[in-house]
């Protein structure tokens, strides 16, 4: 079931802000601050990225060095 969220103490610059941005998506306050929302909460948090990441089967047991990313952007570059 849909829960309702309320946001206290806007303040009047922001208030006028969402507002604008609201109408030029031609939507409503309620609805354009809903799809904000729903945005944010489908990113995973940058603690979940690392958990994650560290989680990777294929993660190699290796430090990648300066001169591993230096050679790796000369690679890049020449093959612009």
């Amino acid at each position: 079931m849909a829960k309702t969220l309320q946001v206290r103490d806007v303040p009047d610059d922001v208030h006028a802000a969402i507002t604008r941005k609201a109408k030029a998506a031609g939507m409503t306050i309620s609805q354009y601050l809903l799809r904000l929302v729903t945005e944010d909460a489908g990113h995973l948090s940058n603690a979940e990225v690392m958990r994650r990441a560290r989680n990777l089967p294929f993660r190699k047991e290796r430090s990648i060095g300066t001169s591993d990313i230096l050679a790796a952007l000369d690679e890049g570059r020449g093959e612009r």
